[in-house]
């Protein structure tokens, strides 16, 4: 993991505009959610009106059962 410093933020989102990962990279930098939280938020979780994203559920992967959703930390 590399921490980005606050002087170079802006640098990178700019490096990263238009790609897909986007959206995923600006919900990281700005709530403080862990990727496997972000990779498993569903549109059910996310209220626009009120500004607020519930965190439920994360991502996990494992040998035996590959990719699975879990309770986060």
């Amino acid at each position: 993991m590399e921490i980005i410093p606050a002087d170079r933020i802006g640098e990178v989102i700019e490096k990263l505009r238009g790609l897909v990962i986007y959206p995923k990279i600006i919900l990281g930098l700005f709530t403080g959610m862990r990727r496997a939280e972000i990779l498993a938020l569903r549109w059910g979780n996310v209220d626009l009106a009120a500004n607020v994203i519930r965190v439920r559920e994360a991502v996990e992967e494992t040998r035996r059962h590959g990719l699975t959703i879990k309770a986060p930390k």
